[in-house]
């Protein structure tokens, strides 16, 4: 999106926006300043998989929270474009089987 010049409004790392947990130790901190203790923060390793482009553009498109708004704020020559583009971006991630995109969650264990 930002390459065609549709980036998401604002810090992605700004609170409460897409990346706002990413950086090291901001889940850690937020979990203790709401009082929780023995705070213990995992990287999981995730991946989402599609069976088909069309099935990922579905999901990024319709479901993924800032990047579904921008989609729908789009004309239909851009969303075409878009999508094109996208298509040719996640090709390294296509097999037999459809798409797979690796990913990385954070899980957090406390005591209140």
């Amino acid at each position: 999106m930002m390459q065609l010049g549709h980036a998401p409004p604002g810090d992605p790392f700004a609170p409460g926006r897409m990346f706002s947990l990413a950086p090291p130790g901001v889940a850690r901190d937020l979990t203790a300043s709401a009082g929780f203790s023995r705070v213990r923060v995992e990287e999981l390793p995730s991946a989402q998989r599609f069976d088909s482009f069309d099935d990922y553009w579905g999901f990024q498109s319709e479901v993924a929270g800032p990047l579904a708004v921008i989609v729908r704020s789009l004309s239909p020559e851009d969303v075409d474009r878009l999508r094109s583009a996208l298509e040719e971006a996640v090709a390294p991630f296509r097999s037999a089987d459809g798409y797979e995109f690796p990913g990385l969650a954070l899980g957090v264990a406390a005591q209140k």
